[in-house]
């Protein structure tokens, strides 16, 4: 094979791989239409919302009952952080009328479906985000406390696997090809 074309297919990959940065860190699910993954390591909820607003998406917007049911099997962070409980979009903006208006999604969606744990939310001081711990959501904690988050990000972006499929079936056609000529 040419020098020329390992070139190429190297200079291919490198530039793939940095374009997609901190993006192959994550492992990706789809559910409903979108993917999701959890954020690199607990962090406050402002810098959890950043990092999801890198990825091309949000913290996650839970719509249904079946939804935070698979959310919370799938991302279960007991065994990495010792409780199973993430961010999720769910904030009061500041300016909001106490205790309990408000409440919005980071993503524009509309508030269709809620899973308050009795006399929450609770939104004295700094605690208007909301988490999720065991089977309901909480307001109670400031937004500095240090919890993974759960991005989410529309189907339709291309995962970093599927660039990476993409980019490594072209390069091996194109070496096949060579090899015949």
């Amino acid at each position: 094979m040419p020098k020329r074309w390992l070139k190429i297919v190297a200079l291919g990959c490198f530039l793939t791989l940095s374009g997609v940065g901190s993006v192959w860190a994550y492992t990706w699910y789809g559910y409903g239409g979108h993917n999701y993954a959890i954020t690199d390591g607990a962090k406050s909820w402002s810098a959890a919302e950043a990092e999801a607003v890198a990825q091309g998406g949000h913290l996650v917007t839970l719509n249904s009952a079946a939804e935070e049911n698979w959310m919370f099997t799938t991302f279960d962070t007991t065994k990495t952080y010792g409780w199973n409980s993430f961010w999720t979009g769910f904030h009061q903006p500041p300016g909001s009328p106490e205790p309990d208006g408000g409440w919005q999604w980071t993503s524009g969606e509309p508030v269709t479906y809620t899973n308050w744990w009795t006399n929450q939310p609770r939104t004295d001081g700094d605690v208007a985000y909301a988490n999720r711990y065991g089977p309901y959501w909480y307001a109670d904690m400031p937004s500095s406390y240090n919890l993974p988050g759960i991005i989410e990000v529309p189907t339709a972006i291309p995962l970093p696997s599927t660039l990476l499929l993409l980019g490594v079936g072209l390069a091996g056609l194109a070496l096949m090809r060579q090899r015949r000529l």
